[in-house]
């Protein structure tokens, strides 16, 4: 294997590549998947590939085992070469979800909904939503604290609620329930004139990889 360690720093000194990264995919409990490698300089042929994939399935385990916990068990393991420097690092980056904070606010000026919510004295309407994988709903509603059952009304002010909540969810987070989705609060109120103002106080769910702290360094001296 150190013939194909100094080989391998031989093509790319001859390239003039002063760095590159090859990177396969592993998932918790599994094997990275060695045969889908992706590397970030052009033109690396296949056999330059395969002995960079040869020497890290030598030494990933140690720094797969002290990577952190993945919150999706995802993990990339990668290899970047200095072939200037002759030697290589070993790391791994894994999977955490994140949230990223927004947030939305307009007048409601429909008529229609001005006047129901005018003539049933509200003071506050509240919504909460979740969605994930292209599905999501408004999971609870509460008029003035208190819940009313929105699936299985037959009350049309209480649909018109429903309705409007949904409408400026998508007018403000259109997406909000693909992929990773979100979750949120919508609040209906009037602050402190006739004006019934909507805030949505909304958290998209982010996928994002992070970079373990431990590496293994790689020369020659690590081949017999």
């Amino acid at each position: 294997m150190k013939r194909k360690f100094k080989a391998l720093l031989f093509y790319l000194k001859g390239r003039k590549i002063e760095s590159v990264t090859f990177s396969w995919s592993c998932y918790e409990g599994e094997y990275p998947e060695w045969e889908w490698g992706y590397d970030n300089v052009d033109n690396i042929p296949k056999n330059i590939k395969d002995i960079a994939a040869e020497i890290t399935e030598m030494f990933w385990q140690k720094v797969y085992d002290e990577a952190p916990g993945s919150d999706s068990e995802y993990y990339r393991i990668k290899i970047t070469i200095y072939p200037f420097e002759n030697r290589a690092e070993i790391g791994c980056n894994y999977e955490v979800y994140k949230e990223e904070l927004d947030s939305y606010s307009d007048d409601i000026k429909d008529d229609e909904f001005v006047e129901m919510f005018n003539r049933k004295k509200i003071k506050q309407i509240t919504g909460y939503y979740s969605g994930s994988g292209d599905s999501g709903e408004i999971y609870s509603i509460q008029i003035d604290g208190e819940d009313i059952n929105i699936d299985r009304t037959t009350n049309q002010d209480e649909k018109l609620i429903d309705g409007t909540l949904y409408e400026y969810l998508e007018r403000a987070f259109s997406g909000w329930e693909i992929d990773d989705g979100s979750r949120g609060e919508i609040t209906i109120y009037k602050p402190h004139d006739d004006t019934i103002v909507i805030d949505i106080s909304h958290s998209w769910n982010m996928r994002e990889m992070e970079e373990s702290e431990y590496k293994k360094e790689i020369t020659e001296n690590d081949f017999e």
